[in-house]
């Protein structure tokens, strides 16, 4: 386990706030930590959100 994973998984291990508060900030992180590009925001034609 590489130490960005270690640190990845100890700090999201010991979130204690509701889920719904955090999903954005964990999903930001992990497209980090796998070296992914950031969604795109969404727009009002929703055949174009991926």
């Amino acid at each position: 386990m590489t130490p960005a994973v270690h640190s990845f998984i100890t700090r999201w291990g010991t979130a204690t706030g509701s889920k719904r508060a955090n999903y954005q900030l964990f999903l930001s992180e992990l497209c980090v930590l796998l070296e992914l590009p950031s969604p795109n925001p969404a727009s009002d034609d929703t055949t174009e959100n991926t």
